[in-house]
C-alpha cells in the first residue's frame, strides 16, 4: 500500500498521519473488513443490504447471457433501411411513415442507411424482446429521440462488427405523448447496448442515453456528447466492458430513482472511460461499485459560472450510499472531491492519482483502504 499526499493548509501533516493510520488498521483487520465490505455490495434486487458470495455471482446477477451476446442471424432478420427519400422495411411488423419507423413485434431488426430527420420507435407489448442491429446506420431526429423505446420488455442494441453508427437529436424536444422524452436515446424500459462496432450519440439539448429502468452496456465503443447527462439510468447503470468517451454538460454517468431509494446504483465490472463533464464523473443515488477498469475523469464547473456561487456538484465518483472499489486505474482531476460517499468508502485495490480542489477521498462515515492500493493525491484542499 502506498500513499503520497500534497495538501493546502496547516493540517496537511496530520491528514497524512490519519490516512496512513486508517491503512494500517485496515491491514490488521482484513477478515473483519472483508465481511463488512461484502455486506454492502450491490445486487440486482436489493442494492444496499444484500450479500454477494463472489465476483462471479455478482456478474451473473448484473447481466444475463443475452446482455453479452453480440451475434444475430442475418438471414431471418428484418431489414430496415433509411435513405434521403425516407425509409423501407422488409416486414409488416414495422410500420413506416416517411422517415419514421415503428417496430411492433419481437425479433431482430437490422438498421442501415442515413436520415437527417428520422426516428426509430419501439412500441410493442410489455413482454416483447427486440434486438436492433446497427449496421452503418446514421439516424438524426430534429425534435425527439433518434431511438425511442416507448414500450417493450427489453431492447438490445447491437453494433455490427467493423461498423460506425450514429444516433443524434438536434433542436428542442417536442413531446408527442405522456413521456418526457429528453435524450438522443430514450427508453421507458430495460435497454442493453453491446456489439463489436462503434456508436456515436449526440444530444444538443438533452441527455445522451436514458433508461427509465435498467441501462446496461456490455461491449462496444461509444462516443457520447450531451448537453446534460451522457448516460442515465433510473434503476441502475451496469457496465461489463467497453470503451467510453463521454462529454457532458452535467454528469458523465448518472443513476437515480427518486421513487425508490433502494435503486439508482452504478456497477462497473471493467471498461475504459474518458469522462469530461461539467457535473460529477459518476453519480450514483445509492451505491457505486467498481471492480476494474481505467478511468480518466475530469470534472469542473462551466467556465461561464462562478465557482463561489454555483452549487453544481463536480466530484469524480460520488454515491449517496457506499462506494466500493476493488481494482482499476483512476486518474481523477476534479474541482470538488475525488471520491465522495454520503456513507462509507471501501478501497481494497487499484491505483489512484487524484488532483482536487477539495478532498481527495471523503466519506461521511468510514473510509477503509487496504490491499495493494496505491493512492497519489497530488493536490487537495
Amino acid at each position: 500500500m502506498s500513499f503520497n499526499l500534497k495538501s493546502k493548509g496547516k493540517f496537511a501533516a496530520l491528514l497524512a498521519v490519519l490516512i496512513i493510520s486508517v491503512s494500517v488498521t485496515g491491514c490488521a483487520n482484513t477478515d473483519e473488513k472483508t465481511s463488512s465490505t461484502n455486506s454492502s455490495t450491490v445486487t440486482k434486487d436489493s442494492v444496499s443490504t444484500a450479500s454477494i458470495a463472489s465476483d462471479e455471482s455478482l456478474d451473473s446477477d448484473m447481466f444475463t447471457d443475452r446482455d453479452k451476446e453480440v451475434g444475430y442471424d442475418e438471414s431471418s432478420a428484418i431489414m430496415v433501411a433509411f435513405s434521403s427519400s425516407g425509409a423501407t422495411a422488409s416486414s409488416d411488423s414495422v410500420s413506416v411513415s416517411g422517415s419514421k419507423v415503428t417496430i411492433k413485434s419481437e425479433g431482430t431488426y437490422i438498421v442501415t442507411g442515413t436520415t437527417s430527420d428520422g426516428q426509430i420507435i419501439v412500441d410493442a407489448d410489455n413482454k416483447t424482446k427486440v434486438q436492433i442491429v446497427l449496421k452503418n446506420a446514421s439516424v438524426t431526429c430534429k425534435s425527439s429521440a433518434a431511438l425511442y423505446v416507448k414500450q417493450a420488455d427489453k431492447v438490445f442494441v447491437t453494433t455490427a462488427k467493423d461498423t460506425e453508427n450514429t444516433l443524434a437529436s438536434t433542436g428542442d424536444y417536442v413531446q408527442t405523448d405522456d413521456n418526457n422524452v429528453d435524450a438522443a436515446v430514450f427508453a421507458k424500459d430495460d435497454i442493453t447496448f453491446n456489439g463489436e462496432g462503434k456508436l456515436t450519440v449526440t444530444s444538443e439539448k438533452g441527455h445522451g442515453i436514458v433508461s427509465k429502468d435498467d441501462l446496461k452496456l456490455t461491449s462496444g465503443e461509444y462516443n457520447i456528447t450531451a448537453a446534460s447527462h451522457a448516460l442515465s439510468g433510473k434503476n441502475s447503470i451496469r457496465i461489463a466492458s467497453g470503451t467510453y468517451t463521454l462529454t457532458s454538460g452535467k454528469d458523465g454517468l448518472h443513476a437515480e430513482n427518486t421513487d425508490d431509494t433502494s435503486k439508482g446504483f452504478v456497477y462497473i465490472a471493467d471498461g475504459k472511460f474518458t469522462v469530461n463533464c461539467k457535473g460529477d464523473g459518476i453519480d450514483a443515488g445509492t451505491t457505486a461499485q467498481i471492480e476494474n477498469g481505467t478511468f480518466n475523469i475530469t470534472s469542473n464547473r462551466d467556465s461561464s459560472s462562478s465557482s463561489s456561487t454555483d452549487s453544481t456538484s463536480v466530484k469524480g465518483i460520488k454515491a449517496g450510499g457506499d462506494i466500493t472499489i476493488s481494482g482499476g486505474t483512476f486518474n481523477l482531476i476534479c474541482e470538488d472531491d475525488g471520491l465522495h460517499s454520503n456513507s462509507n468508502v471501501t478501497v481494497s485495490g487499484g491505483t489512484f492519482t487524484i488532483s482536487t480542489g477539495d478532498d481527495g477521498i471523503h466519506a461521511d462515515s468510514k473510509t477503509s483502504i487496504s490491499g495493494g492500493t496505491i493512492i497519489n493525491i497530488t493536490e487537495s484542499y
